[in-house]
């Protein structure tokens, strides 16, 4: 019995790598979505600057992350800059 996916031409094979592309990423958008129109309209009001939106968009529940203000990379917490772009990082405390 042959492979039929040795029978598939060379376009056929990148649609078919980027369908399987697509939708993983089209489904984790999708799941974030909310929390995204959320974001966009707290900084279009000027209530929310691109470093807070560790609260809405947690990592698995690790919020000990710092996101570049440029790129919006995750760095490791203890980074002063980012290990992207360069970017200095504001450090953020915690009051509790």
């Amino acid at each position: 019995m042959e492979n039929s996916a040795a029978n598939l031409s060379p376009f056929m094979r990148i649609v078919v790598i980027a369908i399987m592309v697509i939708i993983p990423v089209a489904v984790v958008v999708l799941q974030r979505l909310p929390a995204l129109k959320e974001i966009a309209r707290r900084r279009k009001n000027g209530e929310l600057s691109p470093v807070d939106t560790r609260s809405f968009l947690s990592f698995g529940g690790n919020n000990n992350v710092s996101v570049c203000p440029k790129c919006f990379r995750v760095n490791p917490p203890d980074n002063q800059f980012c290990g992207f772009c360069g970017t200095a990082i504001p450090c953020i405390t915690e009051d509790n």
